[in-house]
């Protein structure tokens, strides 16, 4: 199971992600457009065990199914896009020790340019970044 320290990032990303509307859903999208070559090189670095997973799934999707359902979206591609989104930061912020600097701001950067407030990488946190 993850550690309580990351479960509470986890629910605190998601209850921001539950506030953002639809016009912020499509900056993200625009932005992950842009760092898709970065994220798609990571995603094997961002792999949980099955316990891990499944739990983080159903959070996701309990957080998504509302939004989907009652918001009204800029275009087809950033509704379908929305669940991967989440799901892939999510995963990024859980396995962020993995990942450099630069890999993860590739996941968070579209949320933190939203306004979206995300773990710190360790580099950040252990003085070595900003």
């Amino acid at each position: 199971m993850l550690p309580e320290n990351t479960v509470s990032e986890i629910r605190r990303f998601l209850e921001q992600v539950v506030r953002m509307d639809s016009a912020l859903f499509g900056e993200v999208y625009r932005a992950s457009v842009d760092s898709f070559p970065t994220r798609d090189a990571t995603r094997h670095l961002a792999t949980l065990s099955a316990a891990d997973s499944s739990w983080l799934d159903k959070r996701v999707a309990d957080t998504i199914r509302p939004l989907l359902r009652d918001r009204e979206w800029p275009s087809l591609a950033v509704k379908s896009s929305v669940a991967s989104l989440v799901r892939g930061t999510s995963r990024a912020i859980v396995r962020r020790d993995r990942l450099t600097a630069e890999q993860y701001d590739a996941w968070m950067g579209g949320f933190r340019r939203v306004g979206v407030r995300v773990p710190p990488h360790p580099s950040e946190v252990d003085g070595g970044g900003s």
